[in-house]
């Protein structure tokens, strides 16, 4: 027997106990067993010389798992997830053809604390990787290179991508155009909405049509955060110092009730006047302001 007939017998056989070692984790509820990682001991020569069917196991229980302790942190209303980037990556490395983790993952890596893990770069990694053997997945690449405009705020890298894939044989004709918005309205609110519209329509899968739709009303957030910073300038004019309260302006005719973003959450307003979207709300995180 060779030595890579003997690991591959020693990989079905810790394959079997994974497989009970799961289904126990979900009968039992056992943090310290469902936190168990599939395949976690596996190394590198193993699993690329499983066969394809183990393969696209592993990777269903790696991505179930990471879902499943993703899940587990926001219902217990944590906001880390140190883990999660592991979990996710070896889902995709388990089957390069498995779309969830690559696309799906990335997003829950990518958004900020405590939608998610805060880990943009493992994100636009994870991408890159899927883009590269999946060059036809047209909705992917545009969430690459919104992941290098939005959250690394890297404008020209986000234009590069789409401009390159805009010169493949049946890339959607607009996204030459996506690419020169980029690039002429970097940092534009405006430009953002319009990307994040473009990423709503081409969305494949009911994850990436919500982080689409959250990223647009937490445009819409910012833009009512705007408009109470006015009005905020407006009672500190009239009345020589700023609002300590949002009943202050409620009080003198500024507004008719307690200000909320789109989702419901009351914006906070801080010391001095200061206007933000209230940190436990889904939409606070945005570039140039992670939420930890």
């Amino acid at each position: 027997m060779t030595r890579l007939s003997a690991r591959l017998r020693a990989g079905g056989v810790l394959l079997a106990g994974l497989v009970a070692l799961w289904t126990a984790a979900g009968r039992s509820g056992d943090p310290a067993i469902a936190d168990s990682a599939p395949g976690a001991g596996l190394d590198r020569e193993v699993v690329t010389a499983l066969p394809a069917g183990v393969r696209r196991l592993l990777a269903d229980l790696a991505w179930l798992g990471a879902v499943q302790h993703y899940g587990r942190i926001r219902l217990e209303g944590g906001a880390e997830f140190p883990r999660l980037a592991g979990r996710v990556r070896r889902a995709a490395d388990f089957d390069p053809g498995f779309r969830a983790p690559a696309v799906e993952g990335a997003l829950l890596l990518a958004e900020p604390p405590p939608l998610g893990a805060g880990d943009p770069r493992a994100a636009a990694e994870l991408l890159s990787d899927w883009t590269a053997r999946h060059h036809r997945d047209w909705s992917a690449r545009l969430l690459e290179g919104l992941v290098r405009h939005w959250h690394l705020a890297d404008p020209g890298a986000a234009a590069r991508l789409l401009r390159n894939a805009a010169r493949e044989p049946g890339a959607p004709a607009w996204f030459e155009g996506l690419a020169a918005r980029m690039l002429e309205e970097a940092g534009s609110r405006e430009a953002a909405r319009f990307l994040w519209r473009a990423a709503l329509e081409a969305a494949e899968s009911p994850r990436e049509r919500a982080n689409a739709a959250t990223h647009l009303r937490q445009l819409d957030a910012l833009d009512r955060r705007d408009e109470l910073l006015r009005v905020v300038t407006g009672f500190r004019a009239e009345f020589g110092r700023p609002p300590r309260r949002w009943k202050d302006l409620v009080d003198a005719g500024f507004l008719e009730a307690v200000p909320v973003d789109p989702v419901g959450a009351p914006f906070i307003l801080g010391p001095g006047g200061a206007v933000e979207i209230a940190a436990g709300s889904p939409l606070a995180g945005y570039p140039g302001r992670p939420v930890r």
